[in-house]
């Protein structure tokens, strides 16, 4: 089949990406995490283009593409492969017998310049039908009115006010007080209790491997390009966060509010690092706050800092605070939660600047971005600022994209828990959504970040239900081995 990939990768975040992009693109993808099923689904479905990763569950790359050449020469093969680069990416085509080899971390762009060479994607970016970036923005957190002799006091929308907007299609909302636009202040946002420990397999959506498959987007993609430089108020860090992981981007996002910066670095669009001047996101205070050091070893820590020179993380190890799995599992939290707090700043700038480099000796902590945004949305998005975004849609439908499916198994516990999946029948428009009068706030976050991650769309006219992956099947989330992640981060290190 012509507009069918195969896409094999044992990395959840690495499959979930792949999947997400191809679909965009207009190709019908199947993705599993096995070798095995690999080649069995490649019986199957006969694509005409199949990437995997070297390394897979059942059999390995390398192996399947031998198995796939001896049948049907002509079918494209990719293998994505750690020691790809420079000159080792030619003597590995030819070792392996593929059609081309791609260094680790993926980078659509590469793959997809292939794509266009082998005729497999058309040329050029297509124009999207879904909405622009500019469209995402939200004005500022209403905080308290303005005093004169500016404007006149704005009271807060409440729920009564914005009665206009739940009335449904066709009402009058022209008197819906718009938030004032005053400066947001970043803070850091520690939960009291100990971070969630990751849901158990049994909790999480399972999908078929057969039924693992993601028709092609009705629209054409945008373009996955960037500015270099922009501003927030133009472009939203949900928004922009989600298109520098489309992007596969590796570099760093610099961000700045008034006089403050912070800047995160990206890999293979995947926030890595963050820096932040901000002393309540240092990772002692992380650990202090969730119970998991105690006082006098934090102070210790310090002084060990002092003395020694080292980071806050190596001598809480030396105190033996923390051993150095706990510490790896520590910075990625750490890393995740600098992130989550980045979303309050909702004006100012922001600059990318590809290929930039960790500081030395800089542990990482890989922060997967569609829970990120899921979080910072929920934790500093308000309601006034939501509404007014959603006078725009309120009489357009929810209609649920191709990317649904495949983000599901990352955000489908939230979603179940908002009850959002009846809400996506293809007849419920975004005022009758959000007529709730206990849940109105957390509804329009979810369908904020439903929209700025592409897995909706606002459709003029009624659309189709919303399909979900079957619930028995193979969990494409790998489980995490945090001896070999701290072993990797040290690896990482010396290099």
């Amino acid at each position: 089949m012509v507009n069918t990939a195969l896409v094999a990768d044992g990395d959840a975040t690495t499959l979930e990406l792949i999947t997400a992009v191809l679909t965009r693109d207009g190709l019908t993808v199947i993705a599993t995490p096995d070798g095995g099923d690999a080649l069995a689904r490649f019986h199957d479905r006969a694509p005409a283009l199949v990437i995997c990763a070297e390394s897979l569950p059942g059999i390995s790359g390398s192996e399947l593409c031998r198995q796939i050449k001896a049948q049907r020469p002509e079918v494209r093969v990719v293998i994505l492969h750690p020691r790809a680069s420079g000159i080792d990416a030619l003597g590995l085509v030819g070792e392996l017998g593929c059609d081309a080899v791609l260094a680790l971390p993926f980078r659509y762009g590469e793959l997809k310049r292939l794509l266009q060479q082998w005729q497999v994607l058309p040329g050029g970016d297509p124009p999207s039908s879904g909405p622009a970036d500019a469209e995402f923005h939200l004005p500022p957190p209403a905080i308290f009115a303005l005093p004169p002799p500016l404007a006149p006091p704005v009271e807060p929308t409440s729920l009564a006010a914005a009665a206009p907007l739940a009335a449904g299609p066709g009402a009058d909302v022209a008197g819906l007080p718009l938030p004032i636009p005053l400066p947001s202040v970043i803070a850091p946002v520690l939960p009291d209790e100990p971070l969630p420990e990751p849901e158990a397999e049994s909790a999480l959506p399972e999908l078929v491997a057969e039924e693992v498959v993601t028709e092609p987007a009705a629209g054409a993609a945008p373009a996955l390009e960037l500015p270099p430089a922009g501003e927030l108020s133009q472009l939203p860090l949900p928004r922009l966060l989600y298109r520098l992981y489309l992007a596969t981007f590796s570099g760093t996002l610099e961000l700045t509010h008034g006089a403050a910066t912070r800047s995160l670095t990206l890999w293979g669009g995947l926030p890595v690092y963050v820096d932040s001047a901000n002393v309540d996101e240092t990772l002692g205070r992380l650990l202090l706050e969730h119970g998991r050091i105690t006082f006098e070893q934090y102070n210790a820590s310090l002084a060990q800092m002092h003395q020694t020179g080292c980071r806050q993380g190596e001598a809480l190890v030396r105190l033996g605070a923390i051993s150095e799995v706990e510490l790896v599992a520590a910075l990625r939290q750490q890393t995740e939660q600098k992130v989550i707090n980045s979303f309050a700043w909702r004006e100012g700038s922001y600059r990318l600047t590809p290929g930039a480099e960790l500081p030395p000796g800089q542990h990482t902590g890989e922060v997967q971005p569609l829970p990120a945004i899921w979080r910072g949305v929920h934790e500093h998005y308000d309601l006034d600022s939501l509404l007014t975004f959603f006078v725009e849609h309120q009489a357009h439908y929810l209609v649920a994209t191709e990317l649904f499916a495949v983000y599901y198994p990352t955000l489908g516990p939230l979603v179940r828990d908002l009850d959002l999946v009846r809400l996506l029948n293809g007849a419920t428009t975004f005022a009758q959504a959000l007529q709730s009068e206990t849940r109105a706030l957390p509804l329009a976050q979810a369908l904020y970040v439903l929209l700025a991650t592409d897995m909706i769309r606002p459709a003029p006219a009624p659309g189709e239900p919303v399909k979900l992956p079957s619930a028995a099947s193979v969990n494409r989330r790998a489980t995490l081995d945090q001896p070999a992640l701290a072993r990797l981060s040290e690896e990482l290190r010396r290099e």
